[in-house]
């Protein structure tokens, strides 16, 4: 690829002097044109991570300055990929790079490109294209917020989400973190990431299951609802196209579509109307006390573990301990225990201690656990 207009100008942020550059990088190939505009009123450090394996050539993390754009091509099939902005960025007294939010790389004597996907907090812009079929896009505040952003489809018919509103000011305290020299506020948690959500089989903020169990848990849309992410309306009140957590898009409000066919080219506009990122002093707004309306939706998991076929003539057995710390309220605990030895007979029987289970002729056996009794039981 190569540059085919460029515009440069001198800008001098947070105490750097480098330059920054707005140009449009062309390639004679099939492709997209993204473009990265900085309508915000100082400079940012956009940044890009392409998990697919069509790459750009564009570098992994630049300066833009304020009023500045910057446009590159991507693959029709760019795919997994996110771009987000940094800020509260300076260099160190040792000449690195360091940055408030959304910090993605070494740093090491200036260099200002990214070598992963970046620290939450970050607003980002999410990307799987594809020619033959679906553009798939979206606006996630799954990793919590640092900047406001659109996204801007060149197809006409195809949705633009928004994201426009500056969150920081509204960002309660134990969500607030970036806090710039004056004492501002430069980004807002997801509740996901500051501890919020956890309960026996998962954690409700996440969507993640219980490592200790490793089954279902909240890892599931019907379970993990809008209404158990605490601070759910923070982000969904101001960013209602935006993802507010994991599985947002069942609602039809977070991931949007766009015909593969129409080519679709795309803008990121970061600060969009002049909006800023720049936080306050203190907290404020109806979002203090937003926690989640509804909790304890898993209070079970079950799971399948193999035996041996069951024998003609010789009698074998086993034994299964199980401790449960079974949920009985919010974000409480309560610990059961259960012991069942089985002896499996040459008619395939179980008798259970301490726990009703059963075996099959294939050698499956289900134990299932419950809130706030614990109990074994088998299925064919």
């Amino acid at each position: 690829m190569s540059a085919s207009s460029t515009k440069s100008t001198k800008s001098t942020t947070s105490g750097m002097s480098t330059m920054s550059t707005m140009s449009t990088i062309a390639d004679p190939a099939a492709g997209r044109q993204i473009t990265v505009l900085n309508q915000c009123g100082s400079t940012i450090w956009p940044a890009m991570y392409t998990g697919g394996s069509a790459i750009p050539t564009q570098p992994t993390g630049w300066e833009l300055a304020s009023g500045d754009s910057t446009t590159f091509t991507v693959d029709d099939s760019w795919s997994s990929a996110r771009i987000w902005a940094r800020t509260g960025c300076t260099a160190t007294d040792a000449g690195d790079f360091e940055c408030l939010t959304g910090g993605c790389g070494a740093g090491t004597g200036g260099d200002v490109t990214c070598t992963g996907t970046g620290v939450p907090p970050a607003t980002l812009a999410e990307f799987t294209l594809s020619a033959s079929g679906t553009d798939n896009y979206d606006i996630s505040l799954v990793d919590g917020f640092s900047i406001p952003l659109n996204i801007i489809p060149s197809a006409s018919d195809c949705p633009a989400p928004e994201c426009a509103v500056n969150i920081n000011p509204l960002c309660p305290g134990t969500l607030r973190t970036a806090i710039s020299e004056n004492g501002l506020n430069l980004a807002c948690m997801h509740p996901c990431n500051a501890g919020y959500g956890q309960e026996t089989f998962g954690n409700r903020d996440c969507c993640t299951v219980d490592k200790l169990f490793g089954f279902r848990g909240y890892n599931d849309p019907a379970l993990c609802q809008s209404c158990g992410v605490d601070f759910y309306d923070l982000f969904k009140d101001s960013c209602n196209t935006a993802y507010a957590y994991a599985y947002d898009d069942q609602y039809g409000t977070a991931l949007w579509t766009c015909p593969g066919s129409s080519l679709s080219d795309y803008t990121i506009a970061f600060c969009p109307n002049g909006t800023d990122y720049v936080g306050s002093s203190e907290p404020s707004g109806p979002y203090l006390d937003a926690t989640a309306t509804c909790t304890s939706m898993v209070t079970s998991y079950s799971t399948t573990f193999s035996v041996g076929p069951s024998p003609t003539s010789t009698d074998t057995s086993a034994t299964l301990s199980v401790v449960v710390t079974a949920a009985s309220g919010v974000d409480s605990v309560a610990t059961q225990a259960a012991t069942s030895t089985t002896s499996a007979g040459s008619a395939g029987s179980v008798v259970s201690s301490g726990a009703v289970a059963q075996t099959s002729a294939a050698g499956s056996v289900v134990v299932a656990l419950a809130s706030p009794s614990a109990s074994a039981s088998a299925c064919a």
